[in-house]
């Protein structure tokens, strides 16, 4: 599992900051984080099906706290209170879904592919 710090060090994530739009969302002078990342659903699937996919997901999660805390957010590490995390089994079971999306969460009307 060695090479996985390499590959969070250089992934792209999409960090959404809920509170910023509602500040009901935390409690005063706290926040949240959704992080996002890509991770290939083949590696899951076979950790689930060697079950390890427990301790696969405790390693990503910590793989992703140390790259944020080695760079945009330092003090990160020590003021986590709670974390959880999906994997790309995770939206399998919930949407059914192992591929993925053309366009994400797209609210535009009709979405620009076919969607049957």
């Amino acid at each position: 599992m060695s090479w996985l710090d390499r590959f969070f060090e250089l992934s792209t994530y999409e960090i959404s900051i809920p509170v910023l739009k509602d500040k009901d969302l935390a409690p005063q002078g706290k926040t949240g984080l959704i992080v996002s990342t890509l991770f290939e659903y083949e590696i899951v699937k076979k950790a689930y099906e060697s079950g390890w996919y427990g301790e696969l997901k405790e390693e990503l999660e910590k793989r992703i706290i140390k790259v944020l805390s080695n760079s945009v957010y330092p003090i990160l590490k020590d003021r986590i209170l709670f974390s959880f995390s999906s994997s790309p089994l995770s939206i399998e079971s919930y949407a059914g879904s192992s591929e993925g999306s053309i366009v994400g969460w797209s609210f535009e009307e009709p979405i620009p592919v076919v969607a049957v």
